[in-house]
C-alpha cells in the first residue's frame, strides 16, 4: 500500500505529459475530473490538452509524484500518481492546480505535491500562489488551510479563492 514515503517527486517534463497524461486522465473518476477541471468531461478539449502540455519552467511548471512501490516496464520511476502545477498569466501570482489519482487519494500525496511546488515557486521568485477551489472539494480546502493559505474574495459563490505563501 503506497504511502507518502513511497513517493518520489520531481519537476515534470513535456515527455512526462506525452507518456503519462492520457493514462492518468483515464483513471480519474467523474468527481475527480469535476474538482480538478470544474467540469465533468469524458475527454479534454484539444486546446486544454495543449495548454497543459506547454511546460516552460517559468510561467508554467509542474511537479509529478511517482509511487516507487509500483515500478514496472512502463513505469520505470514508479506509477505517476499525482501532479501539481502553476500557470502564470503574467499579471499577479500564478494559479495552482493539483490532481491525485483516485486510488491514491487520502494518503497525503496532494500535500507533498503542493509543498514541492511551493518550494520550486519560491526558488523561482514567486512568493505566493493563488488557488481556486470548488466549495465541495474538502480535501483541497484542508491542504490549503494546513499550509496557512488565506481566503481571498471570489466572484463565484461556488468557488473559494486562496492565496498560498510559497515559503
Amino acid at each position: 500500500m503506497t504511502s507518502v514515503d513511497d513517493i518520489h517527486i520531481r519537476e515534470a517534463t513535456i515527455e512526462d505529459f506525452d507518456r503519462y497524461f492520457d493514462e492518468g486522465f483515464d483513471e480519474l473518476s467523474a468527481g475527480s475530473r469535476l474538482t480538478r477541471f470544474f467540469s465533468v468531461m469524458p475527454h479534454l478539449p484539444e486546446s486544454v490538452r495543449k495548454s497543459l502540455r506547454e511546460l516552460d519552467g517559468v510561467g508554467h511548471v509542474a511537479v509529478v509524484g511517482f509511487a516507487t512501490d509500483h515500478v514496472d516496464d512502463h513505469h520505470p520511476e514508479g506509477k505517476p500518481v499525482g501532479v501539481a502545477r502553476w500557470i502564470s498569466g503574467g499579471e499577479g501570482p500564478p494559479e495552482l492546480a493539483v490532481t491525485v489519482l483516485d486510488e491514491f487519494e487520502g494518503k497525503g500525496i496532494g500535500s507533498v505535491l503542493v509543498r514541492a511546488l511551493c518550494d520550486l515557486a519560491s526558488e523561482r521568485g514567486f512568493d505566493q500562489i493563488i488557488a481556486f477551489v470548488l466549495v465541495e472539494n474538502t480535501p483541497m480546502h484542508r491542504i490549503l488551510q494546513r499550509m496557512n493559505a488565506r481566503i481571498i474574495p471570489s466572484d463565484d459563490p461556488g468557488i473559494t479563492a486562496y492565496m498560498l505563501p510559497t515559503s
